[in-house]
Parts: C-alpha cells; structure tokens; sequence
C-alpha cells in the first residue's frame, strides 16, 4: 500500500512539472463560465445543443441527483429539475438549460442565464429558492424545497461531464448525446450516446469519449465495474485501462488514428465488422491521456476542488491499473 502511494506522490509531482510544458496548444485562457454565457443561446433553440468552452458541467438526469460547488470557503447546495444542465468553473455558476434549486449559505452568489444575464444574489441561510435558464428567481415550492431538505438514502449525484472547446452535446429521453468533440465523463450510472454506439455506466467510473469525422473512442479511466459498450454490431465490455475505437469505413486504413494524440497504447486487437467498420481494442496509458489530452489541461492545472478531485482519482486508477497489468508489456506511441 505504501508502495502504491509513493507512486502516486510521484505522478503527481512529475504532472505538476509536466504543466508549463504541456499548455502549448491551449486555447486562450478565457473564463469558461463567460464564454458559456456569450452561447447561453445556444441551448435554448429547438436541439437544446450546448457549444462549451473547456468547462466543468453538471447534467441532472433525475429528481435525486443533488451537488455541493465548493468554491474557497463557501458551498453551495444545488438540485435540478431533470435533463437540467449547470456550468461551473472559479466563476459564476451558469444555467444552461433547465431549473436549479439552491439552499442559501449567507453569501452574495452569482449566475449566469440565457444571454449572458448575470444574477447576483444573496440567500439568507437555509433558504431555498429556484432559477431557471431564463433567469426568473422565485422561492422553491414546498415539494421543490424537498429535494433539497428530504435525506434521500439512494441519492446520486449528477453526472459530471469535461468537455473542450467545440465539442457539442445534448440531453434528451433519459441519455447524453455527445456530438463532435472530447469529453470526460464521470458518473455513477448514465445512458451515454455517440452517433455510432451506446455507453452503459452501471457503477461510479470515469470515461474518456472522442469523436470525429473519422472515429469515435471510448475508454475507461477510473472504476472498478464494467462498463458496456455497444451498436447494432457489437456487444463489449470494457474494463480499466481498456479503450474501444471504432474506425469508419472510409478512414480504415489511417494509421495516424493510434499515434496523433500523444497518448500511450499496446495490445491491439482489431475487427472487421460487417459493414466495413473497424473495431480496435486495446489498453492505454491512463497517465499519459492526463498529461497529453487537451481537453483535460484544467486538471493538469486545476482551479477547483471538483478538478483536483477528479485529477487525484484518475492519479489513484492509473497506479492500480499499471501495478496489475505489468505482464502486458510495452506502452507504444
């Protein structure tokens, strides 16, 4: 055990050197909550899509998901009407879509709405009132309050979703539809979708998602379950420290695909499905996505409790993950 936190300690500080030098092809350094706010529009037309900058969201799929925003010495408390999507960072927190109930703390706290409006309030302790993307403020009703109030022994929390600058999504029928783009998803169990597969998350875990033109990818970056990966072509079950690629067609032959974004891999095995599609499976260096991926430079440098948070968690699989799995060989760029 000592061993492994020594490994731990190790990685962390050699990540922390690793910054200065890894920001390079960083976008600029905007506030995340600003630049949401500027495309608050965004996810109020007909597909409620949501066009963030690198961002931490919160996407409320049920009526028991609650969630503490630790920001310095203050909490605030928030539960959301379902399919409701918050945005937090150092900055205001922003309400993409949907109705946030907030318990008071005793401080000024600010939000953001549609439009860029920006709403400073001051909540009088224990006080619970509703905002919604609109920016209308009211007091909660009595059953809204509940979902605050009401010690729900099978609470959950929402699921928490990185994504980079570009990359589109939307809730819709009890799923995440990730569109084009990167994303880190963390979460207890969710419906995740991609325009070719289907992502089950049945127990607490951390994926990484991509998708572009010519592929889509998932792997698995933190839990212990399995997590199912399927289409109408295939059935997988995916494991820490595994990842799934699938190929188009058109771009089958790209070998560029397993070495352009920096991250470490070994033990392919690869498939051709029935209408030409590639399907590759293989491990990958946890460590080496943390240091290399640009959408997860926030918690190289995290700014936030929840960034340092996730950041330690991947830290602590990617030790796991390396000290059971020595057998497997060499990482290959």
């Amino acid at each position: 055990m000592k061993k492994q936190y020594l490994i731990a300690g190790l990685a962390l500080s050699f990540l922390n050197m690793l910054g200065p030098l890894l920001t390079v092809h960083a976008a600029a350094s905007a506030n995340p909550c600003t630049e949401l706010s500027a495309q608050a529009k965004c996810t109020t037309n007909s597909s409620n899509r949501v066009e963030p900058y690198h961002a931490n969201f919160l996407v409320f799929m049920g009526g028991k998901d609650r969630y503490q925003i630790r920001e310095k010495e203050c909490i605030t408390e928030i539960a959301a009407v379902p399919e409701t999507i918050v945005s937090f960072d150092e900055g205001p927190i922003a309400i993409c879509k949907g109705t946030v109930f907030v318990r008071g703390n005793g401080h000024k706290q600010e939000f953001t709405v549609s439009g860029g409006k920006s709403i400073e309030l001051e909540i009088s302790r224990e006080k619970i009132i509703s905002i919604d993307a609109s920016g209308i403020v009211k007091d909660a009703t009595l059953s809204e309050r509940e979902m605050l109030n009401r010690k729900h022994s099978h609470s959950t929390e929402p699921v928490h979703l990185i994504a980079a600058m570009g990359s589109k999504f939307k809730v819709a029928k009890n799923s995440i539809q990730l569109g084009r783009g990167w994303f880190l998803v963390q979460a207890s169990t969710a419906n995740i979708r991609t325009d070719s597969m289907q992502i089950g998350i049945a127990s607490p875990s951390i994926i990484n998602v991509e998708s572009t033109n010519e592929f889509e990818r998932v792997g698995v970056c933190a839990g212990l379950g399995k997590i199912e990966v399927k289409s109408n072509q295939f059935d997988e079950k995916l494991e820490l420290g595994r990842e799934l690629s699938l190929l188009k067609k058109e771009h089958s032959n790209n070998a560029k695909m397993n070495n352009m974004d920096g991250i470490l891999r070994r033990q392919f095995h690869s498939f051709c499905l029935q209408d030409g599609t590639l399907l590759v499976e293989n491990d990958f260096s946890i460590f080496s996505m943390l240091s290399q991926a640009q959408h997860l430079e926030q918690l190289r440098k995290p700014s936030c409790d929840s960034d340092r948070e996730v950041r330690d968690m991947l830290l602590k699989n990617c030790v796991t993950y390396e000290l059971v799995s020595q057998k497997h060989g060499k990482y290959f760029r």
